[in-house]
């Protein structure tokens, strides 16, 4: 384009001597020699002369270019938005312009990337002006440049990530250099932990309040807090535990349910820790409001199967952050409690399973052994009644001994449903509502003339408390916890039953009495076969609640009211999960 541009300054005079011919060969040869593709346009801009490397590259034929409008070759590609400005914008104003980058879809060779150079020339060829517009193609220059950049990109993102990672590893050289001095400095303190965990495991082995005591003393000892607090729970409910404060060691006897944070440390099975005043931050909703405690770490007790036995409460005084060694240390204990837990609970299920397995061959024969005979009883005592109906004097002696084959009638049969099997068969779906519903009304009519007043409670959402169940054996323990209820009531006091909705796919049915409550020492007693505190009971109620409830793959537990007045039972069933 320079060459061109020297040939209308430079040799201006020598072009005036030559014909309009020569000129116009002249400038075709010069176009024809220019590797990128050129064009020259009149003053209309109408197409005057094309180079062969435009025909070539932008595969169009001379009788379809010369003469044409720029803007309709091609079918109009060349009708191009910044291509009018340039020529009929810029140029006018300018007598050139260089680099001018121009993309766009071509109608036969597809997008591409062009750089325009264009020049004026005034009267040459005849022509009052012409325009030579040069065309590069720099597509595949701008993908290279692309690539290039985005290498630059990448290359920049890397030396960021390196200079990252090494102030990463600064920073945490730095930090592991100031655990290790201070690990050097707590040799000791570990020492002191592992010898407490060791002689916790030599050293008990028969009573678990002992072990629980040991730990919340070891603990406050070897971690200078001022509270620790073991918590053990069986469906959502205290059932032992052990309190250290101020280095005073108590037993834990309410049967309350966990607290708000003790049941986020339940639900969550990691260690959870707070600083601050937390009598402010929880406002109430923590076992520990009472006292001013600024630093909190609970850990869970795990089970086996997932399951959370119990949390561990350590609390202090002043704010401080436990680490993750003494979080550790706490774990360690917390292990060896699920592990004592798991083992007395299976020892327990294995000898009270076997016992039940004796006890109901055993009850099985004598019940059969004894109805017969009793039925026998019961047919001459009829006679007997008739016979002497005459004489009063002896209807005091009959009506005893009718009380009396009636008391070891029903004694049979608790013992014949002690030992009765569940028949897969018989296990059905059943709405809890319906059983309970049912249940009630059948032993509201046995209980004439004066009836006892029972509140019953449904839950919102009843058919969402569907369990599988044989309904005659779980007909059976619902009517067995009312009248256990109503035996241990004063009278004229309301009984409260209710089904709660379905929590952690599991519904709880309880029975909760205003009665003096049970007594904390017989309280582990009171499911065992023939333990009675009532003058005339068998003592075979509530072991056949706890055997039908098992059965089912359900739990029973019970507990004294909060409030002191009476007590309450709970049965835990699953519920059905529909496929």
């Amino acid at each position: 384009m320079k060459n061109i541009q020297n040939l209308n300054t430079s040799k201006k005079t020598e072009f005036s001597k030559w014909t309009a011919e020569e000129v116009g060969e002249f400038a075709e040869s010069v176009i024809n020699t220019i590797r990128e593709p050129l064009i020259s346009l009149d003053q209309d801009l109408r197409v005057i002369t094309v180079s062969r490397s435009f025909y070539d590259f932008f595969k169009v034929k001379p009788e379809e270019t010369i003469g044409y409008l720029i803007y309709d070759l091609g079918n109009k590609q060349w009708n191009i938005p910044k291509l009018r400005e340039l020529l009929e914008t810029i140029l006018p104003q300018k007598a050139s312009f260089d680099n001018y980058e121009v993309e766009h879809d071509f109608a036969n060779i597809g997008r591409h990337v062009m750089l325009l150079n264009a020049r004026q020339i005034d009267q040459v060829l005849g022509k009052k002006r012409i325009i030579l517009l040069a065309i590069e193609d720099i597509t595949e220059r701008k993908l290279i440049e692309n690539e290039l950049q985005e290498t630059r990109r990448e290359l920049e993102r890397i030396v960021q990530v390196q200079k990252e990672v090494i102030s990463d590893t600064k920073e945490s050289l730095d930090h592991e250099m100031e655990e290790r001095i201070f690990e050097e400095g707590e040799v000791s303190h570990r020492q002191d932990a592992l010898e407490t965990v060791y002689a916790i495991e030599t050293a008990f082995d028969s009573n678990i309040e002992l072990l629980y005591d040991q730990i919340v003393q070891s603990i406050s000892a070897t971690l200078h807090t001022s509270s620790v607090t073991i918590d053990e729970y069986r469906d959502g409910r205290i059932i032992r535990g052990s309190k250290c404060l101020d280095g005073n060691v108590s037993r834990i006897t309410n049967s309350a349910p966990p607290c708000m944070i003790c049941q986020s440390v339940l639900y969550d099975k990691h260690p959870r820790q707070f600083s601050g005043n937390l009598r402010k931050l929880f406002a109430g909703k923590v076992c520990f409001d009472s006292l001013r405690f600024h630093s909190y770490l609970g850990v869970p007790v795990n089970g086996p199967q997932g399951n959370a036995y119990g949390v561990i409460n350590v609390l202090d005084d002043k704010k401080r952050i436990f680490r993750d060694s003494e979080i550790q240390f706490i774990e360690t204990l917390g292990r060896y409690i699920t592990h004592e837990i798991f083992r007395r609970n299976l020892e327990s299920r294995l000898r009270r399973s076997e016992e039940m397995r004796i006890l109901g061959q055993l009850t099985l024969g004598v019940a059969h052994e004894v109805r017969n005979p009793l039925n026998g009883i019961m047919a001459i005592m009829g006679a007997l009644s008739k016979e002497l109906s005459d004489n009063n004097r002896f209807e005091p002696y009959l009506n005893h001994m009718r009380n009396q084959v009636t008391r070891l009638t029903e004694l049979m049969e608790d013992l014949l449903a002690l030992g009765r099997p569940i028949r897969e068969e018989n296990i059905h779906e059943i709405s809890m509502v319906t059983l309970v519903e049912n249940s009630l009304t059948t032993w509201l009519e046995t209980q004439e003339p004066s009836k006892p007043s029972v509140k019953f409670l449904k839950p919102d959402a009843p058919e969402k408390c569907i369990i599988m169940a044989d309904s005659a054996f779980m007909t059976q323990v619902i009517i067995n916890l009312l009248e256990n209820a109503h035996n241990h009531s004063q009278a004229e006091s309301e009984i409260i039953c209710s089904v709660s909705g379905q929590i952690d796919n599991k519904v709880i049915f309880f029975v909760k009495d205003r009665g003096p409550g049970i007594k904390e020492e017989i309280l582990p007693r009171i499911f065992d076969p023939f333990f009675t505190t009532r003058k005339g009971g068998t003592g075979l109620g509530l072991s056949i609640v706890r055997q039908i409830v098992e059965n089912h793959q359900g739990s029973v537990v019970a507990y004294n009211n909060t409030d002191g007045q009476g007590a309450t039972f709970d049965v835990i069933i699953p519920v059905c999960i529909r496929k």
